[in-house]
């Protein structure tokens, strides 16, 4: 009997062994391997830029707001008064439903900054499908506001293109909308904000389309991601049974397959195809001067004219971009040499009209060679025709006088008027 107990001790040890290893297993306490979770679909990158003349302004707000879309520059800040600019991309391939990862606005200084900081708001258009900035449209200070607004002060002075920050909340409400769709135009809008008068001046499309502004966009597929992380839920423990009959799963019987018929082919005549005529695209228009109405001048010559009933075509010169030249512009054309010095005075009364002169080698304000308010000096780089042009500061309208003078050129010599001499008779007097 000692014997068998001693034994038995060995076995029962393994047993309770084995015991405590499979309770530890089933353990409701043990920490399953996760499972791995799905890659967040990848991020699709939108790169677009300002591509015509109406699809970026500046709006001055104050008494008389107009849409500025500048043909040279556009102003970013505040100037006596507060300004807000727009810029309108076209064609966005930005599908609905998707989430925006990042978005950032790239712009490129000109030629004037008046000091830092430059606080403004970035936000967007709420529509469905932007308009441009003609004149006939909604001007950009009036426009709706998206909810979502991105505040910007500017602490430095650009000398290069400099980024926004990430305007992602801006773009994520736009396309959102209920009615928006891929291939639509969104508009973007800074608002000044503050009371300084700080301020910098961009590159528009018309004057540098390379330094047009940019908008890149990053984006990634909605789908799966609202799916909540996986909650690890403990395996609970199981009641061994002592016999457990595994049930049989019933095997599906196998149905013939339905013969479908094979239906007899028609012929089906084809058709001539017609020829569509391509779309031809109209040009987006540039503002410049009507050359055709320019009145031809001469060296040493003086005009006496106004500025009124004149096309009004130019508001601001490459030349004097913080000049806002808004009147009605009187043009005329000057032949002179290469190397020619050319010297123009501009008169008018001193309660008159604020009238400027500028100097154009051709009908676009990025031509200007030279500017005065009341004088102007130029040597011209090549021969050819140049247009002097009058043109009225803030609106102004108003008579004046030009001088033209080339130094280079002799002074004409007054030629005199005869007088007509003493006939060589008296007339008969009557007696």
């Amino acid at each position: 009997m000692r014997d068998r107990t001693i034994l038995f001790q060995p076995t029962l040890a393994l047993f309770l062994l084995l015991l405590v290893g499979l309770l530890l297993l089933i353990s409701p306490d043990r920490q399953p391997i996760p499972r791995a979770l799905a890659a967040a679909p990848q991020a699709t990158v939108v790169n677009m830029e300002v591509s015509a003349f109406l699809d970026d302004t500046a709006v001055k707000v104050d008494s008389t707001p107009a849409n500025l879309n500048s043909d040279i520059l556009q102003r970013f800040g505040r100037s006596v008064v507060n300004y807000v600019d727009g810029w309108r991309f076209q064609n966005v391939a930005i599908p609905p439903g998707v989430i925006i990862v990042s978005a950032t606005l790239s712009l490129n200084p000109a030629l004037w900054q008046t000091g830092i900081p430059i606080p403004v708001s970035l936000v967007g258009e709420a529509s469905d499908d932007a308009a441009d900035f003609d004149h006939a449209q909604t001007l950009a200070h009036l426009r709706p506001r998206t909810n979502a607004h991105v505040d910007w002060a500017l602490v430095y002075t650009p000398t290069t293109t400099f980024m926004s920050p990430d305007l992602a909340p801006v773009l994520q409400e736009i396309i959102s909308r209920p009615g928006w769709g891929s291939g639509q135009a969104l508009v973007l809008l800074a608002v000044s904000s503050g009371n300084n008068s700080a301020y910098l001046d961009l590159f528009t499309f018309d004057f540098r389309p390379d330094q047009a502004a940019r908008l890149s966009v990053a984006y990634r597929s909605a789908v799966g991601t609202d799916t909540p992380t996986p909650t690890i839920t403990p395996t609970p423990t199981r009641t061994p049974t002592p016999t457990r009959t595994p049930t049989r799963t019933p095997t599906a019987t196998p149905r013939p397959p339905t013969v479908t018929p094979t239906p007899t082919a028609t012929i089906t005549p084809t058709a001539t195809p017609t020829a569509t005529p391509s779309a031809t695209a109209t040009p987006t228009a540039t503002p410049g001067l009507d050359l055709s109405l320019a009145t031809p001048i001469e060296c040493w010559q003086q005009v006496s004219d106004a500025n009124l009933g004149a096309a009004s075509q130019i508001s601001q010169y490459a030349c004097r971009p913080d000049w806002l030249e808004s009147g009605p512009e009187r043009v005329y054309a000057l032949s002179l040499d290469a190397g020619e010095p050319l010297q123009l005075e501009l008169t008018y009364p001193p309660q008159g009209p604020d009238l400027d002169i500028f100097l154009l080698s051709g009908a676009l304000p990025s031509m200007c060679q030279a500017y005065g308010d009341r004088f102007l000096s130029h040597t011209a780089n090549s021969a050819g025709l140049y247009y002097l042009v009058v043109d009225g500061y803030q609106g102004a309208i108003g008579s004046f006088e030009l001088n033209v003078a080339c130094p280079a050129r002799p002074t004409p010599t007054p030629v005199a008027t005869p007088t007509p001499g003493v006939r060589g008779f008296l007339p008969w007097v009557m007696r």
